[in-house]
């Protein structure tokens, strides 16, 4: 297979998983997850000022802002946890000036995990 192909592929795979992370994300939303929307608004602004507070583990970057979404998983519910993923996925794309290849991969994969989880945490604690 050639590398363009390949890269072709890659692309539309993760472009694939984020329509499909935002589509279920959008269908098993309910009204009860966003509420209290003020943690809603808490743990998106905990998000994204965690994501000043970087450190770099063997060439990844990892921010403190991923706990505010692992809180999002459990408190509120995977379709919220994909909203702030994704809020902060934008700014830190924003911020580091990235070319639009790595804007999708940080928007595909940070709308995948949290919906992931957030389904996970729902069918084990309910």
């Amino acid at each position: 297979m050639s590398s363009k192909l390949t890269i072709r592929l890659f692309f539309a795979t993760e472009g694939m998983l984020l329509t499909v992370a935002l589509a279920s994300a959008a269908l098993i939303s309910t009204g009860p997850e966003w509420h209290p929307f003020l943690l809603v608004l808490l743990l998106c602004g905990l998000s994204l000022g965690g994501q000043g507070m970087q450190f770099t583990i063997r060439g990844q970057n990892l921010s403190a802002g991923f706990v505010a979404q692992v809180l999002a998983m459990s408190l509120l519910g995977p379709a919220p946890a994909v909203a702030i993923a994704l809020i902060s996925a934008i700014y830190i794309s924003a911020r580091r000036h990235l070319s639009p290849a790595f804007w999708l991969g940080n928007m595909s994969s940070c709308a995948i995990f949290p919906l992931i989880g957030g389904l996970l945490l729902t069918a084990i604690v309910g």
